[in-house]
C-alpha cells in the first residue's frame, strides 16, 4: 500500500503552539515533526503523524504527556493524530521531510 505524505493541510494554530511550549518544559524531547499521512485504496485514511527525536528511556513518559496535552486542546486537532517517537541522534525517518519540524533542531 503506497502512503501519501505532505505538511499539514488544515490549520495548526492550536496545536503547535501548544506543544512547542510542552516541548520547552521536557529536555528530552530534542526535535518534533508532523506530516499529513494519507492511506488506504482511494489515500482517503488521512491523518497526523507526530514524530517526538527524545532521549532514551523517555519515550513512554512523552508520549503520555504528549497525549494528555492533545486531548486537552480546544478546538481539537482537526485530525487524527498517532505518534512515534525516534532516537535524536540518528537521522529524522525520512517521511519526517515531507511534513514540517516545529520544535527543535
Amino acid at each position: 500500500m503506497h502512503v501519501g505524505l505532505c505538511p499539514p493541510s488544515v490549520p495548526t494554530d492550536a496545536l503547535v503552539p501548544a506543544l512547542q511550549a510542552l516541548f520547552t518544559r521536557e529536555p528530552a524531547v530534542r526535535a518534533a515533526y508532523l506530516v499529513e499521512m494519507h492511506r488506504g485504496a482511494e489515500r482517503s485514511d488521512v491523518s497526523l503523524m507526530l514524530t517526538l527525536a527524545v532521549t532514551k528511556g523517555s519515550e513512554e513518559r512523552l508520549v503520555q504527556l504528549t497525549s494528555l496535552e492533545l486531548n486537552s486542546l480546544s478546538p481539537p486537532p482537526a485530525m487524527a493524530v498517532s505518534m512515534t517517537c525516534v532516537s535524536p541522534d540518528a537521522p529524522p525517518p525520512e517521511y519526517c521531510h515531507h511534513g514540517i519540524q516545529f520544535y527543535g533542531t
